[in-house]
């Protein structure tokens, strides 16, 4: 929050450890959420997340800077609501049946989502920016996630979810985090010490090598963490049952 305020996003090989930020205030928050209020009443405030989350965004964006509107919680809550409210949908026939009568429409959705999002991103049409400015991006780009999910889930793209069960793209996904964390670290160190320079790719084959380097000993990292770290915690995690 002190860097938000200060419009800063901190060292480089840190800097995205601000979405751990965001995951750890959701579980420390959401879970007393239930517990108090049961699932009805956590679905109405989980709703009441998801709308006030733009204007937030866009205020703290206003009145701190980017950096303020991209880390804070409170801008970016709907970033998660919208996989709990997908996990609410999944709980329920009703809701399940009724996304599946209506999936056309929710391609349509996803559709136009992507569309405006390359239009605002591209700046296609001239004065067309109104996305990113307005904290409306983060919310379109969940809302596209909770549909391609909720389609991948239902298998209401088979092509997509045979894309996604090869091989490789499961691995990745396996060691995903650990890639996430660490990328920007060995990267950096990859190119400080044999070039003593920033991470750059700007098509010279020194370049090029280096970073195809970093990438395997990304992955290595990984596999190893995932091995040692994250596995035994999800197996200890996994000894408890839950229930809403």
């Amino acid at each position: 929050y002190f860097m938000g305020i200060e419009n800063f996003s901190g060292a480089k090989w840190v800097a995205e450890s601000w979405s751990l930020a965001i995951e750890e205030q959701f579980y420390l928050i959401v879970p007393f959420i239930f517990i108090l209020s049961g699932a009805k009443k956590s679905l109405k405030i989980l709703l009441l997340g998801l709308i006030l989350a733009p204007f937030l965004r866009y205020y703290f964006n206003t009145e701190f800077g980017f950096y303020a509107g991209y880390m804070f919680f409170p801008g970016r809550m709907d970033t998660i609501f919208w996989g709990v409210l997908l996990a609410f949908v999944f709980r329920s026939v009703k809701w399940r049946e009724l996304l599946i009568k209506y999936s056309f429409f929710l391609f349509l959705v996803l559709i136009l989502i992507l569309s405006i999002l390359i239009i605002d991103s591209l700046g296609l049409v001239s004065g067309f920016r109104l996305v990113k400015g307005r904290g409306l991006y983060f919310t379109l780009i969940s809302l596209s996630y909770f549909i391609l999910i909720w389609a991948v889930l239902e298998n209401r793209l088979p092509l997509l979810n045979k894309f996604l069960r090869y091989k490789f793209l499961v691995f990745t996904g396996m060691v995903s985090y650990s890639i996430y964390m660490f990328h920007q670290l060995i990267n950096g160190l990859m190119f400080g010490f044999i070039l003593n320079s920033k991470p750059t790719l700007n098509g010279d084959l020194q370049n090029i090598l280096i970073s195809f380097t970093s990438i395997i000993i990304v992955y290595a990292l990984g596999l190893i963490l995932y091995k040692f770290l994250e596995q035994p915690i999800r197996k200890f995690g996994h000894k408890f049952n839950y229930k809403i």
